[in-house]
Parts: C-alpha cells; structure tokens; sequence
C-alpha cells in the first residue's frame, strides 16, 4: 500500500528482504530507505529517490531506473545486471562488488570522483575515475573481477546487446507528489538552475499535467542546492542569437512557459532557496504565495546582459508601483530579502534556509485544503483583471527585443560577462 499510486513514499522504510519484482515505484520517496537484499527484479523505478538508501546484495536486475536519484547509495554486491540507470544520478554510491551485468548506463556518476566513460568511439574498456560525467556507455558489461570501485571496468560490448531503445538526456527538473502536494525541484546546480529551452519544457510538461491531476491541490516550485532557486535565462543560450528575428522568436516561447504557471488551477507557491534573477524572478511573481529566507535575493538584472525588461516590468507594476518598478528595471540591482518582504514580495520569511521548505509545504496544505472550485474560480477572476497588461506585454514586447538583438548590443554583453567570469576563474 505504500507504493500505492498517490500514496506517501517509504522514506526509511524497512525491506529488506521482501520480494518486489515487478512493482511500480515510479516517482516514489525512498530517502534512507533498507531494501538490502530485496528482490527487485523488473521494478519500475522512474524518477524514484533511493538517496542514502541501502541496497546491499538487492537484486536489481532489469530494473527500470531511468531518472532515479541514487545519491550516497551502497549498491555493494548489488545484482544490476540489464538495469536501465539512463538518467539516473549516482553522486558518492558505492558500488564495491556490485554486479552490473549488461547495464544501460547513461547516468551522473561521481562516485567520489569516479566515474565510468568511452574513452573513444571504438574503446573496449574504461575506468570509473575522474571528475563527475554523463557516461555515454550503452549496453556494456563491466569487469567486477577487482572489487574496488576505482577500478571497475568496462569490457567489450557483448554479442547480444539488449535491444535498442532510445536513451533521452538526463532530466533537468526532479518532480515530487506527497500529501497530496507536488514539488518540482529546478535541478542544474552547476548552472545556478538557469534554464534553457528544453529544461523550460520539461516544467511546462509538468504543471500541466499536476493542473488536471485530482490527486494534486498544491504545486511547490524551487531550486536544487543552496545558491540559487533560478539564476534565470541561460545566457550560453542567448548569447548565440544572432538576428532581430531569433530575438524575437526567442521572446515568443516565453508566453507558453508563463502560461503554463499562470493559468494553473491549483495554487502555487514558490519556495525561495537563493538567488532569483530575471525571469525566475519573474516566475516566482507568478507564484501565489513566495517563502524565503534571509540570505535570498531577488531582482531584475536583465538591462545588464543588454536585453530590454518586457515582462518583468509588467509583473512588477502592479506589486510594487512605478517607481521602484523603474529603479530595479533601470539598475538592475538585486534586493535582499528583508527589502522584498517588506514590500509584499516575499509573504512569509524565515530565519534559516532549513524552515524553508517546511513553511512552504505548510501553507501549501493550507491552500490545497479550500474548495477546489472556489479555488479555481478565484484564480481564473485573478487572470482576468490582470489579463489586458499581459496580453499587452506579450503582443508588443516583441519590437523590443528585435531592435536590440538587430544592434548586436546584448551579444556583445554576454561575451564580456563570459569573458569577465573566465578571468575569475
């Protein structure tokens, strides 16, 4: 019952042991959970979270485990023969003695700094060693013969690979449904969880699906680590834009990703983590409710990567008036939190970054409790006033961004921000 589809996870859960071949655990909670020793033998485990979770001597062979968390694991002697690990993150597991058989194995691993790679097109063999990597390894059966885990390696493929399927880039959300309250976590925290065009994808594909799902009152949106919820565009991507066209192309797609959040039924709540600059800043406007804590800070820094604020401003005008909406457009200067909470930004601050994400699944639960009629009508009312400064910003924003990609202007900023932080490093 506890995988039960809409049910809690087994966060700790006791399994050893138990017999679960078969089962479905996709998008399940198993944090610090005992498997060691189970059988799972064809589970489904899509996007399940198995963070420090044990699976000593588990048999996990023909495993779907396409997405799934196995952070600080201990696979040791585990049986993974034919599992599919497309995606999933493997961040300090211990794989010591495991048996990974013929393994699907287009995952993060950073096994302490190991990792398993082609070494070239035509390699027979590789090592788990070296910085964090997706492995580009498909279909190959590694050498356990030395136990150590530095020492794994990858033999020849084999004779009769499994068959071909196709292996998608590894997720850059991680999504959540517990209580009743679904959790999408932006998750690129090397890149501060600035989104390009396919992560935005990925969060539009989500909400839409959680806004006709009966089994969710509540949506939670936020960052993965502690620096930032969204750092906002990813700049490796506009800075190739070459024409006024492409920048208004580019401008365009942003109104089917705000929609996605603006037009949800259920209300939503971003849980502040860090920094939001730009269009997170932007997204967290379009959140009902904002949580944060006292190291967070927000603003809208688009003037210095030499793109003209459209949107920004839009949602700011009615939050915070003209003027202050002029002085942070115009600066581009990031608020701390006190100064946003004190205009009505940030509704509830906390002390710590600990409390969180605590005092956000509170109010969500509060929220997710009322009507769901009266809900949804109260938000579909809160779209309409504001609905003619939208459609206004969407339609004529546009111009905007062709004259100044025309110029070459914010190119031109994106190189010199890149090359300033090259010089950092």
């Amino acid at each position: 019952e506890m995988f039960y589809a809409g049910r809690p996870g087994g966060r700790r859960a006791q399994l050893r042991g138990a017999k679960l071949g078969g089962l479905k655990l996709a998008r399940r909670d198993l944090h610090e959970a005992d498997p060691s020793r189970a059988r799972l033998q064809g589970v489904t485990g899509y996007r399940t979270n198995f963070t420090d979770a044990s699976l000593r001597g588990a048999n996990l062979s023909r495993a779907d485990l396409r997405h799934a968390v196995l952070d600080g694991a201990n696979l040791e002697g585990a049986d993974c023969q034919g599992a599919n690990l497309t995606g999933a993150r493997l961040d300090n597991a211990d794989l010591r003695g495991a048996d990974l058989g013929v393994l699907r194995l287009c995952a993060t691993l950073n096994s302490r700094g190991r990792y398993a790679r082609r070494r070239d097109s035509m390699a027979a063999s590789c090592r788990l060693r070296g910085p964090q990597m997706r492995s580009a390894c498909r279909g190959r059966r590694i050498d356990t013969s030395n136990r150590g885990a530095s020492s794994l390696r990858l033999a020849p493929r084999p004779v009769e690979p499994l068959p071909a399927e196709p292996f998608p880039m590894p997720s850059t959300i991680l999504t959540n449904v517990l209580d009743g309250i679904a959790t999408l976590t932006l998750d690129r925290p090397h890149k501060m969880n600035a989104w390009d065009t396919p992560m935005r994808g990925e969060v539009m594909a989500a909400l839409k699906a959680w806004n006709t799902d009966r089994h969710v009152g509540a949506v939670i949106i936020t960052g993965s680590g502690e620096r930032a919820f969204s750092a906002g565009q990813d700049l490796e991507e506009t800075e190739k834009l070459q024409t006024g066209k492409a920048g208004a192309d580019w401008f365009a797609s942003w109104r089917a990703f705000y929609d996605s959040l603006r037009d949800l039924d259920k209300p939503s709540l971003a849980a502040l983590n860090g920094v939001a600059a730009g269009s997170a800043y932007q997204f967290a406007l379009l959140c009902d409710v904002r949580i944060g804590h006292r190291g967070v800070t927000l603003g809208q820094p688009e003037i210095n990567a030499g793109i003209p604020s459209v949107t920004g401003p839009m949602l700011m005008l009615p939050r915070i008036g003209l003027a202050r909406t002029m002085e942070l457009t115009l600066t581009g200067r990031m608020m701390a939190a006190a100064e946003a909470a004190s205009i009505g930004l940030i509704q509830h601050l906390v002390d710590s970054p600990d409390h969180v994400m605590a005092k956000t699944r509170e109010i969500a639960a509060l929220m997710a409790s009322k009507p769901p009629i009266a809900m949804r009508l109260n938000k579909k009312r809160f779209r309409q006033v504001t609905q003619q400064a939208y459609e206004e910003a969407f339609a004529n924003g546009a111009a905007y961004q062709v004259e100044a990609y025309a110029s070459g202007e914010p190119q031109a900023a994106m190189r010199a921000f890149f090359a300033a932080r090259a010089k950092r490093k």
